[in-house]
């Protein structure tokens, strides 16, 4: 299931190296496809704001499940092994009740300047969706958006909170006759995540 590369020598942090793959052959005889490239870096520390909850689907159409969509919003490469996903619920007068999940247990980059998909099937997005899947990630298990709202939470395994954000139903666009299926999308990289608008 996976192919250890050794290099004779040593990678800078933050580039990214391209890999070009032809003429191999898997353990059954399947022929890989010429030309794959694969990209990877050396991960960096992730700091608040560098990573962004770019869109959040908690109204999902049957068999659908809940999604984030993160943004690498720089040129660095991080580990999603040291995150982790989390949702905010506030129910007057109980106090906040925080459910944190990870994101992966082994190693998987984010590139810079890149899109990641979090979800716990993403089988069944990619078919809802009618998109590729190849920068999806499966969770083993997800927070519980629920569609009166809450704040999504993302932080490093370190309680680093790299960004957030404050959604409800109430913040879809106003025509809409139906929102289950639909997503909040961020309209701008450079404004507050806590920022309704």
């Amino acid at each position: 299931t996976y192919v250890e590369l050794q290099f004779d020598r040593g990678f800078e942090q933050g580039l990214v190296y391209t890999i070009i793959i032809n003429g191999v052959t898997n353990c059954v005889g399947t022929t890989i496809e010429a030309d794959t490239h694969v990209q990877f870096g050396i991960p960096n520390d992730i700091a608040e704001g560098e990573i962004l909850i770019n869109e959040i689907l908690f109204d999902p159409i049957a068999p659908g499940v809940d999604y984030v969509e993160l943004y690498n919003n720089t040129d660095k490469t991080f580990d999603l092994s040291n995150l982790i996903l989390g949702v905010i619920k506030e129910s007057f007068p109980n106090p906040a009740d925080t459910t944190l999940k990870e994101i992966t247990a082994d190693s998987r980059l984010f590139l810079p300047k890149t899109y990641v998909l979090l979800s716990t099937n993403s089988e069944i997005v990619g078919q809802q969706y009618d998109c590729p899947t190849d920068n999806f990630v499966q969770m083993a298990s997800f927070p519980s958006y629920a569609n009166a709202g809450g704040t999504a939470i993302l932080m490093c395994k370190d309680g680093t909170v790299v960004d957030q954000i404050a959604f409800s139903e109430k913040m879809h666009y106003p025509l809409l006759k139906v929102t289950k299926g639909v997503a909040l999308e961020r309209v701008a990289f450079d404004q507050p995540s806590m920022d309704a608008n």
